[in-house]
């Protein structure tokens, strides 16, 4: 473990303490925060906070608005390409009768 050292020593002061008091010190001063929650807090901090939170607001935004556009370039690219397969079909289909047609 990482704090293998540190472990001794507050065991050691832990053994040493003479009443409550010290051992609620000893609790509050030595508990390790998990690295998510400040890693959350220190995010919060920079995201409101200057050039950082600017980016940040841009990428969000950046997502949203690419995501839009994509779906509207997806929609346009597939109508485009229905209508022009539609048109093919109906030209085909239209050489098609007249081919059938001289040939009787």
């Amino acid at each position: 473990m990482i704090f293998d050292d540190e472990l001794n020593m507050l065991e050691q002061e832990i053994a040493n303490a003479q009443d409550i008091d010290e051992l609620n010190y000893l609790r509050t001063t030595n508990e390790k925060k998990y690295w998510w929650s400040s890693i959350f807090v220190a995010g919060l901090f920079y995201g409101l906070n200057g050039k950082v939170g600017k980016m940040i607001i841009i990428w969000i935004l950046s997502v949203i608005t690419l995501g839009i556009y994509a779906l509207y370039i997806m929609y346009k690219s597939y109508k485009d390409e229905n209508e022009f397969n539609n048109r093919m079909e109906y030209a085909i289909l239209q050489r098609t009768k007249q081919l059938k047609g001289t040939a009787e």
